[in-house]
């Protein structure tokens, strides 16, 4: 049972109390087959996102498994227990998806060094006293237990991945979801109007969190907004019927934002290149047309397209709250209520 947060707004760690702030993992040996035989169980969830995100070419996938036929100790893979569900990845996608597409005879090996003699060879070829001591190599896990605090999970996260030049903390959010979760927001950054419409302007490895971000907001409001975005889609994601039952709204919503941005490069001049600006009106948008439910015909968004972009031409105050701490509160209030209020 987690102790009373002691603030309402702040960074989530710093408000919670210090035995709330205990970390519980459990460390691990696992051989690398039987962490595969977990992800072939639906045991063990990946997210997609994370897996691919950029791939690694041949050369560096055929080292790692070069390393572990070597017996070479490769970093933690770290793994989040979950309340419900299998455990999540949190680091480690590329190793585990190299080793388990070699196990499924997706590549051959090529660039080895020190076992060059092996090289274009895929897994089903080599000889069955190699293909064992692969599938026997112990790899270290680190698991993070379900008791330990949502806000130091995420606090845990962060700072795995701290210094990451590939993707910025906001992004590994999602990581911290129930896989049941996980699944339908890949399922959902895959939808073609979402992707016509943040296309060139918000990068792909943004778009589960940038989903995350639209649904919260849409279900929950913004005037229960602290400034805490990490505690407002915590909240939001407590109640899995709010997520499961967000399909519709979401492809409609997507349409709607893909017939007004679908064929633009930029949202606004302002906003060109500043990738938290560009998510942060993405998000205020489509909340703006899921709240206001406003028809799908061609008079009406044009409408619609007109009074946006009077804001942003306009409202000096609006494009600041955009480019500065756009996810402040004072910020994403005045985003909001310049809807209602100047319109």
């Amino acid at each position: 049972m987690y102790g009373p947060i002691r603030e309402k707004n702040g960074n989530g760690v710093h408000d919670i109390s210090e035995f709330d702030r205990r970390v519980m993992i459990e460390y691990m040996h696992i051989s690398l087959y039987e962490l595969y035989s977990y992800q072939r169980s639906n045991r063990l969830y990946m997210n997609p996102q994370f897996s691919h995100f950029p791939k690694w070419d041949l050369r560096k996938k055929s080292r790692v498994i070069e390393s572990a036929l070597l017996n070479i100790p490769l970093p933690p893979i770290y793994l989040a227990e979950m309340r419900s569900g299998p455990m999540i990845v949190l680091d480690g996608h590329h190793r585990l998806s190299c080793f388990f597409d070699f196990l499924e005879d997706h590549f051959r090996l090529s660039g080895m060094s020190l076992m060059s003699h092996l090289n274009e060879f895929r897994f089903n070829r080599l000889e069955a006293s190699i293909r064992r001591k692969l599938q026997d190599y112990s790899i270290s896990v680190h698991v993070i237990k379900s008791e330990t605090h949502p806000a130091m999970r995420h606090e845990i996260v962060k700072r795995i991945h701290e210094g990451s030049q590939r993707m910025k903390p906001e992004q590994f959010r999602v990581l911290l979801i129930e896989a049941e979760f996980q699944r339908l927001l890949a399922e959902n950054s895959n939808n073609r109007e979402f992707n016509r419409a943040i296309k060139g302007k918000i990068p792909k490895s943004y778009e589960q969190e940038v989903i995350l971000r639209f649904l919260a907001f849409a279900d929950g409001g913004y005037y229960h907004y602290n400034g805490n975005l990490t505690q407002f889609i915590n909240k939001y994601l407590d109640d899995s019927t709010r997520i499961l039952s967000s399909n519709r709204i979401f492809q409609e919503t997507m349409e709607a934002m893909c017939l007004l941005y679908g064929d633009e490069e930029e949202f606004h001049p302002s906003l060109k290149g500043k990738v938290e600006a560009n998510i942060s009106f993405f998000e205020w948008l489509a909340v703006v047309l899921t709240r206001h439910q406003f028809p799908l015909h061609n008079n009406n968004l044009h409408e619609l397209r007109r009074r946006v972009d009077r804001i942003l031409d306009n409202d000096e105050l609006f494009v600041s709250s955009l480019l500065k701490d756009p996810t402040s509160k004072k910020n994403v209030f005045y985003r909001y209520e310049a809807w209602s209020n100047k319109i």
